[in-house]
């Protein structure tokens, strides 16, 4: 990429990217565990009927305590209370009283003895024959072992799947989001240099509109025709210069220099004291001795801050106060708080959206300035957030938070 595009449409790419590399593992790990559990469940349960079948098979067949099948193990108890045991039995099944065991399958705890440290369970059966007990006997502990190591090998197949799919979905989360990072690429320097290019002929056309309604001679109607023209012509070049900053910050990352957020609260609520005594609202700038810098476009954060206090007076009743507000904290913050209408916390998410006013605003022409949307859009290229907080009739906050200067 170019070094324009290395900034935001760089960083797009990469959470892009990352975002479906994560999905695809997820996606690839879920399936890899149910399947995982479905072998286990399976390989488990013939397990199960395997050992069932040999311990049945050994206890009907046995003519003798010799004729135990591998791994497992007979017991022959006669009429007069005598008791064979196949060779390998071990101590703790030894132990176990024979005649209370029930017909049929079962299982057999024995407790640790001097070869096991833990608790050995058998899989048992049990056969009455005429004078005879037979007890055919499995050591759990060889199902356990086939099972861990399935469980090993489960575990090792799928994460090696998982980091492989992870792979896979980056690259092509690469080649999916490109043709979008481009097309982004291509939207931002359009808006840009059309808003580069639209500045001037407006600003001429703002300044021809002043000089006609000037001129003496005028009708009052003609007058007024030319002063709504002057003021339309204003709004435009307003909206402009908001677009060619969002853009300049985001597009432009190149073009960031030391803000003093101090001095800009300072400057930007100068500029407001006229409107403000107007409206018969009062503005508070709380700021701390020391600067508060941070790196950025300083005219898109000035309007930025221009269009939160803007929107603050908009929604301030004559009396009321507008508190701006700079501090330290875990990066540099600017709030501007007011005590007027205040807003549904449920809005906060549609606030920020283009076109979005609170549910009881009454439209008052151009209130918002950059307008919310495009006020989250400027700080969100700066590296920070914008958080809005207020109850209806109990005001409202707009905090900026910005990473503070290295």
């Amino acid at each position: 990429m170019s070094g324009e595009r290395g900034g935001a449409d760089a960083r797009l790419l990469r959470r892009a990217t990352a975002v479906i590399a994560a999905q695809t593992a997820l996606a690839v790990a879920v399936v890899v565990a149910a399947v995982a559990a479905l072998v286990l469940f399976l390989t488990m349960r013939e397990q199960q009927v395997d050992a069932e079948r040999i311990v049945r098979t050994a206890a009907h067949s046995a003519q003798d305590v010799n004729d135990a099948p591998p791994q497992a193990v007979l017991i022959i108890r006669d009429q007069d209370g005598r008791t064979q045991y196949s060779s390998g039995t071990r101590p703790g099944l030894r132990s176990v009283d024979v005649g209370a065991l029930p017909a049929g399958a079962g299982e057999v705890s024995t407790p640790p003895d001097g070869h096991h440290d833990d608790t050995t369970t058998y899989q048992v059966y049990v056969v009455d024959q005429p004078g005879r007990r037979v007890v055919a006997a499995l050591d759990g502990r060889y199902r356990h072992y086939e099972t861990e190591r399935l469980l090993t090998s489960l575990l090792l197949a799928g994460l090696v799947g998982i980091v492989a799919a992870a792979g896979v979905g980056w690259l092509t989360g690469r080649r999916a989001v490109r043709p979008l990072s481009e097309a982004l690429g291509a939207q931002r320097r359009f808006v840009a240099d059309a808003s580069h290019e639209l500045r001037t002929p407006l600003t001429i056309l703002h300044t021809r509109a002043q000089l006609a309604a000037r001129r003496p001679g005028l009708d009052e109607r003609t007058r007024q025709e030319l002063q709504q023209l002057v003021s339309d012509s204003r709004v435009l070049s307003e909206i402009v210069s908001d677009l060619l900053l969002s853009a300049q910050a985001q597009h432009r990352p190149d073009t960031r220099e030391p803000v003093d957020l101090t001095l800009l609260a300072r400057d930007v609520a100068a500029s407001f004291e006229a409107s403000a005594q107007q409206a018969g609202v009062t503005i508070t700038v709380l700021v701390p001795d020391q600067p508060c810098v941070i790196d950025g476009v300083g005219a898109a954060l000035r309007r930025a801050v221009n269009a939160l206090i803007d929107n603050a007076l908009a929604h301030t009743a004559p009396g009321g106060t507008v508190t701006i507000r700079v501090a330290h904290g875990t990066g540099v913050s600017l709030s501007v708080a007011d005590d007027g209408e205040g807003f549904d916390p449920a809005e906060v998410p549609r606030l920020t959206e283009r076109f979005a006013r609170g549910s009881g605003t009454v439209d008052q022409g151009r209130r918002f300035g950059l307008g919310l949307a495009l006020v989250r859009e400027v700080v969100q290229a700066h590296g920070g957030v914008l958080t809005l907080d207020g109850r209806v009739g109990a005001g409202a906050t707009a905090t900026i938070t910005l990473p503070a200067r290295r």
